[in-house]
């Protein structure tokens, strides 16, 4: 399967995660992400932006530019995460 975006992958990693836990408890930091960057229904920081709707001045920019920044935190700790972890496994 292929995905376009990545929202769209990082959606269906949350859909996944939960069907095989019945939890969202493991990954609030992916919940944080796609609600903050990507979700209609919430923040939606990337589309708005970029789109030139909203977060474009003064308080809003410095909030968004800090919510996407602790996105990409969130996300390159979360893949460093993963790869120590394998990285044990495969001693």
């Amino acid at each position: 399967m292929k995905y376009n975006d990545p929202s769209t992958l990082l959606k269906k990693m949350i859909e996944n995660i939960y069907r095989s836990s019945n939890s969202f408890e493991n990954i609030p930091d992916l919940l944080f992400v796609y609600n903050t960057m990507y979700n209609s229904n919430s923040l939606n920081i990337r589309n708005e932006a970029i789109h030139g709707r909203e977060y474009l001045l003064n308080s809003q920019l410095r909030f968004a530019t800090v919510s996407t920044l602790i996105s990409i935190l969130a996300i390159d700790y979360r893949i460093k995460l993963i790869r120590n972890t394998q990285a044990q496994n495969n001693e």
